[in-house]
């Protein structure tokens, strides 16, 4: 019940933050696109969440963080830059244990936002199997939404995690919506890996 509850305030503040012009005026718990996360967290607290993926960047890293004070998700991933502490990318997740709840409300979502932002371009990627770092039996189900004008991306998937990786990693399976930067997508997709 905890978790529908989650999702439905995830949906209904989306509507409020998709009349927004461009990426930059959308939140994760409160935070956007170009502010500085150290509005946030102090220095100590970015050092202790470390740092994520991209080990070999010298451009770009990210942190997953939790606090109790988020409200609509279960952790949220930020993008930074190096030697610089404006937000590019922010993801904020919810645990569900249902896959198909989880693809549901991945669809509800996705269609609130291509109501507001009628000239996005939308890519559907549908379900396909993701790295998991064990059996690689994971799936992932994506949509991306590409905003006009100013650019930007939002992405919307859910991941459904194989027993075996969620066993070792600790992982759960989860609903993901991310919003991207376009430098920071450019970056992702042409330099990251």
């Amino acid at each position: 019940m905890k978790r529908l509850l989650l999702i439905l305030i995830l949906i209904f503040s989306f509507q409020s933050l998709t009349k927004a012009d461009d990426i930059n005026d959308l939140q994760i718990e409160g935070m956007s696109i170009g502010e500085n996360i150290l509005d946030f967290f102090t220095i100590k607290d970015l050092k202790n969440f470390g740092e994520g993926n991209y080990p070999a960047s010298d451009k770009f890293y990210d942190i997953y963080t939790h606090s109790e004070k988020y409200t609509q998700y279960d952790s949220v991933g930020i993008n930074l830059k190096k030697n610089n502490y404006l937000i590019y990318g922010i993801s904020g997740s919810i645990f569900i244990k249902n896959i198909d709840e989880c693809k549901k409300k991945k669809n509800e979502i996705q269609n609130e936002i291509i109501s507001q932002f009628i000239d996005s371009k939308i890519i559907d990627h549908g379900t396909y199997t993701q790295k998991d770092y064990n059996d690689n039996d994971s799936t992932k189900t994506q949509v991306e939404i590409h905003l006009p004008n100013k650019g930007g991306l939002i992405s919307i998937e859910c991941s459904d995690w194989s027993k075996k990786t969620e066993a070792s990693h600790g992982w759960y399976d989860n609903l993901s919506v991310s919003i991207y930067s376009k430098e920071f997508e450019k970056w992702l997709r042409n330099e990251a890996y």
